[in-house]
């Protein structure tokens, strides 16, 4: 079964939300447990949700004991070729931390979660294969509904284990940080307040709207380095 309920639930989903953007060419969803990050035939595309990782529930079919974790990576590949696409999924899984012997166990996803990942999932459809401009602010946020106590626990991890969690870092952000200082200007006073960002795009918009505001001064364009 897939994660997070049957491969026709995923399926259904995905359908819905190829309708909604209005595509008409048929596109598949299918689920190959052979996939790996970085590895795709020509005209393939791969699509990960980067940060953060989907949160997700796990039970062990030996003692039955649940836990959930926040770092479950799921993997897509996609290909659009003569009037059709597919797109293949694979979960990465976790073993039970209790048993001696362990075997590996599917994520289940609730239903939000789900829709989110799908939704994201056509948006990237449309930018690789349909030429649609999708900004990172158009797709959805998986948020973690539950508290996740403990660390991540890479023993039990299968993407860990296959160095695939490794392998799936976000792009480097540029963390910027904005002296603004009060209205009038900067001679003798300290900042009034500092702020820390870590969004990537468009740091001088930013620093552009800030000033516009008129209610602060920025001393200096922000400093940007990267991490």
């Amino acid at each position: 079964p897939a994660p997070g309920g049957t491969m026709r639930t995923w399926q259904d989903i995905f359908a819905e939300k190829i309708a909604d953007v209005h595509l008409t060419e048929p596109w598949m969803l299918q689920e190959d447990d052979t996939l790996q990050v970085h590895v795709l035939k020509p005209g393939w595309k791969e699509f990960v949700h980067w940060s953060p990782p989907c949160p997700g529930r796990f039970r062990c079919s030996q003692c039955l004991h649940e836990w959930s974790s926040a770092k479950v990576h799921i993997l897509f590949h996609m290909c659009r070729r003569q009037g059709h696409g597919t797109v293949r999924m694979r979960a990465f899984r976790q073993a039970c931390r209790r048993c001696p012997d362990p075997q590996l166990e599917e994520a289940e996803f609730n239903y939000e979660t789900v829709e989110k990942l799908l939704h994201n999932l056509v948006l990237k459809i449309l930018q690789y294969f349909y030429h649609v401009s999708v900004q990172p602010s158009d797709l959805l946020e998986v948020v973690v509904d539950a508290p996740v106590a403990g660390p991540h626990d890479s023993n039990r991890c299968e993407g860990c284990q296959l160095g695939i969690c490794s392998k799936l870092r976000p792009p480097q952000e540029m963390h910027l940080r904005f002296l603004i200082f009060p209205k009038g200007g900067t001679s003798g006073c300290s900042p009034a307040f500092a702020v820390y960002s870590s969004i990537c795009p468009g740091p001088m918009y930013l620093w552009m709207s800030l000033v516009s505001l008129g209610v602060q001064r920025l001393l200096c364009p922000p400093k940007i380095s990267r991490c």
